[in-house]
């Protein structure tokens, strides 16, 4: 018997990737991806520097930016790590 476990990663109402003037994709800062996922800072560094899941970019001031890419691979990381989960 086979499940399939749905996860979905959801913004808040109003919340979505926005675009800054130039149309740059601005993406959602380290501490907003961990509001919305639950998954926290701390874990999110640990993904990046053991190359799990890499900011798509970072700001000026060095802020991770996470694109709706990175966000659909979060999506699969919590997916497989629930699969492992007793």
């Amino acid at each position: 018997m086979i499940f399939i476990i749905i996860l979905t990663l959801t913004l808040p109402f109003g919340q979505a990737l926005s675009f800054e003037k130039g149309a740059k994709m601005r993406g959602l800062r380290i501490g907003e991806v961990s509001k919305i996922t639950g998954i926290t800072i701390k874990t999110l560094r640990h993904f990046d520097k053991i190359d799990l899941l890499r900011p798509s970019s970072r700001d000026e001031s060095g802020y991770r930016r996470y694109s709706r890419q990175d966000l659909l691979k979060l999506q699969s990381v919590l997916f497989y790590r629930e699969l492992k989960s007793p």
